[in-house]
């Protein structure tokens, strides 16, 4: 069985949107969460620890929030990193070991916090990029959704898959329409777990002189 407090605890980037205007009625024993997963960045990248780039929003939401200085990743590979997060266990565990475009998945059967979280009533919702289970692991995915596949209630964006010459701009939709989701959620709303996973930094990038 997965124990979701560990899973919470290993996360490492956890983050509860309490700001946003769409969450004024917080309940604190189920709080709103969001995980925002970057590829390819290190915490080098930040201004909050330390880099000399421009990284505003990151260091407001460190200054209102909590800033990991000592934590570590499961694995140091893609798929296995992320399938640790959504379990609680390491890649020998649950099985991923590898990355899920050379073959390797999440078993169907295996339980995560996605599992975990729709049993509490989370509104459970993906935006942007799966990369822990084969389409053949799980045999109810929706086609059209890569959500389905780790049974997310539904995907609102495809910020995974930015277009061709245009790599940055697949976060910048998937944040607009993240935010247009929110804005329409009443106050009468389960909670939700929104998972933002942007393609980015995958790719060329123009940096300012």
């Amino acid at each position: 069985m997965l124990h979701t407090r560990s899973v919470l605890v290993s996360a490492g980037i956890i983050l509860s949107l309490a700001s946003f205007p769409a969450c004024d009625a917080f309940d604190s024993a189920r709080p709103n969460i969001l995980y925002i997963v970057i590829e390819d960045s290190s915490r080098e990248d930040y201004g909050v620890y330390g880099a000399h780039l421009p990284t505003p929003e990151i260091d407001r939401l460190a200054e209102q929030g909590m800033r990991f200085s000592n934590a570590w990743v499961a694995s140091t590979n893609c798929s296995p990193s992320r399938g640790a997060f959504y379990t609680g266990q390491y890649a020998h565990r649950n099985g991923l070991i590898g990355l899920s475009n050379r073959g390797w998945s999440l078993p169907a059967k295996t339980r995560t916090i996605v599992d975990e979280l729709n049993d509490l009533g989370y509104e459970t919702v993906l935006c942007g990029k799966q990369h822990e289970r084969m389409r053949s692991q799980a045999d109810i995915a929706d086609e059209r959704s890569p959500g389905s596949l780790l049974r997310f209630d539904r995907s609102i964006c495809d910020a995974g898959s930015p277009p061709p010459g245009l790599s940055h701009d697949g976060i910048s939709n998937g944040v607009h329409q993240l935010r247009a989701f929110l804005d329409r959620r009443g106050p009468d709303a389960p909670p939700f777990f929104i998972v933002l996973a942007p393609h980015e930094a995958h790719g060329s990038w123009d940096t300012p002189e």
